[in-house]
Formats: structure tokens, sequence, C-alpha cells
């Protein structure tokens, strides 16, 4: 391999590192913020488990608020059932259905307390799952459009760097002569073609007679550099 060789393949490689660098570096944060999502999930199921079971286990417990307030309502109706006389039944029953509904309204109170706790929980739950989708999606909306930018780059400079190799090492030029195997060309244009990781030059030019006249058609063939035969550089190209 020669030394412009082994400085093409080192800067191409050179790109290529840089390239995946920022590919990296971009899939990197996209995954920290996945997995900041799955864990904000994972401690949001658990609080929302906790509150629920806290919920429904509050009824038995004796420091909670619902059940030291049906206690006080049980007390209260054993007490009115002691002190109110039964001789006016109709009386009796507008206060003790009086008194159910004032209970009735104060529990639905107490659980309505309990159910805006839940509602406060799951408000700061979207907040916080907001906050983080915010940041995957700007991650994703920059992430692709970043990699294709990052190709593109890669791709113009590499074909930059073998284009200056290739030309540097070519061996004809516009004007000479060059013939293969089916006959010669006045060579034109040239270009080069990619084989098997590996760079050559292709000459196109116009199609010359045996008598090294130009072809009355003007026709245009292509000469690969490996299988040029022989060369004849007319005088003004020397």
């Amino acid at each position: 391999m020669s030394g412009q060789e082994f400085n093409l393949k080192f800067n191409e490689l050179k790109l290529l590192q840089e390239m995946e660098r920022e590919v990296l570096y971009l899939k990197s944060n996209h995954l920290e913020y996945e997995l900041e999502l799955a864990k904000l999930k994972l401690l949001h199921k658990k609080e929302i488990d906790h509150l629920t079971e806290k919920m429904a286990d509050a009824e038995q417990d004796e420091n909670s608020e619902i059940y030291q307030l049906k206690a006080l309502h049980k007390r209260e109706l054993e007490n009115f059932m002691k002190e109110v006389a039964c001789t006016d039944q109709r009386q009796y029953k507008l206060k003790i259905d009086y008194l159910k509904l004032r209970h009735r309204i104060e529990l639905l109170a107490a659980k309505k307390k309990s159910e805006s706790k839940m509602d406060e929980l799951e408000m700061l739950h979207r907040g916080e799952l907001k906050t983080v989708m915010k940041k995957l999606e700007y991650i994703e909306q920059t992430h692709i459009p970043k990699s294709d930018q990052l190709a593109l780059r890669h791709q113009i400079e590499r074909n930059t760097l073998i284009e200056t190799f290739v030309l540097a090492n070519k061996l004809y030029n516009i004007g000479d002569i060059i013939s293969d195997h089916a006959g010669s060309i006045s060579v034109r244009l040239y270009s080069y073609v990619t084989s098997n990781n590996s760079f050559e030059m292709l000459y196109k030019g116009i199609i010359l007679t045996k008598d090294g006249e130009h072809r009355k058609d003007g026709a245009h063939r292509s000469v690969l550099e490996s299988d040029v035969k022989s060369c004849y550089r007319p005088l003004a190209n020397k």
C-alpha cells in the first residue's frame, strides 16, 4: 500500500469514527431518556398502588379520617336512639333521616378528600411524564435528521478524498489517445469507479478509426485504466 493509499484509508476511517461517535452520543441520550421514562412509570405505578391500597384500608385503619368519622356516626346514631322518645313516629323518622343524611354527606366529603389526593397524584404524574416525553420527542426529531446529515457529510468528504487520490494518481489526461482490446479513443472525460473497495480511473472518449480519425457518427465509449494497452500523447499534451 502506497503512502497516498494509506492516508486515504486513514482519513476515511477517521471520518467514519467521527460519524459513529456523533450517532452514538445521540443514541445514548435517547436510551437515557427511555430509561428515565421507564423508571418514572414504575415509580408512578407504585405510588398509585400505595394510595389505592391506603384508600381501600382506610375503613379499617383506626387512625384514618374515614374510620374515625364512621365510629363517630355510629356513636351519634346510638345516642340518638337512646335519647329520642318513640311517641311521635313521624318526628322520629324525620330526625333520624336527617342524621343519616348528614352522616352520608360527611362521609362523602371525607372520601372526596381522598379522591382529590389521587387526582393530584395523577396530575403530577402526567406533568412528569410530559416533561420526559418532550425530551424524548426532541431527541427523536433531531436524531434522524442529524444521522442523515452526518451520513451525507461523510459520503461527500469520503468522495472528495477518493477523487483527490485517484486524480492524483491517474496515468492519462484529456486529449491522450489510449487503446484497449477493442480499439482506440481520444480521451474527453474521466471519472472513477469503485470495485471491491478499490478505485480505478475510467476514461471516456471519442472512438477513433484505424486511421486515427474520429468516427463520423461521433460515437463515444469508456475504457478502464487497467485495460489500457498503449497510449499516444499528442505533442500538445506532453
